[in-house]
């Protein structure tokens, strides 16, 4: 895949998310990621759509290659409109949503809090960008495993 190359999702519906998840680890595997990296993608993906329609009204999925020397990744990039994550370090803790603690009493089909610690486990890297031009992202990067000599 020449550099530069990427692919983009539209996320407006919540089955969206399927769509970027097939996206992106189609995208993984054709750079070489082996298949469970490809999968771990695939949810991290499927996470960050939900979330940018679920709490952003609706964003954009954006899947690139990067390069660092002989080091080859991927990028996610998904932006919304939404409020933003104020707090990231509790956002990526199981169980968080919304900028709290979840309780027993919160009803499970608004989420359980999750979603971004899902994705911080599949990814090497993974940023929260401030709003620019009214729109938040977020940055997830997995780089392809060195092979062992």
């Amino acid at each position: 895949m020449p550099d530069g190359e990427a692919r983009r999702v539209v996320c407006s519906d919540a089955r969206d998310r399927l769509v970027a998840s097939i996206v992106v680890r189609a995208f993984a595997g054709s750079l070489g990621f082996p298949p469970r990296a490809c999968l771990e993608l695939a949810i991290a993906a499927a996470e960050l759509a939900s979330n940018a329609v679920r709490h952003g009204g609706g964003g954009v999925l954006e899947v690139r290659v990067l390069r660092d020397g002989a080091r080859v990744g991927v990028e996610l990039a998904c932006s919304d409109e939404g409020q933003g994550i104020p707090d990231p370090d509790a956002a990526v803790r199981d169980g968080w949503s919304r900028g709290r603690a979840l309780g027993p009493d919160d009803p499970w089909h608004e989420g359980l809090g999750r979603g971004l610690g899902a994705v911080s486990r599949a990814v090497d890297e993974l940023m929260f960008v401030p709003a620019r031009e009214g729109r938040h992202v977020v940055r997830a990067r997995r780089w392809i495993p060195r092979s062992r000599a």
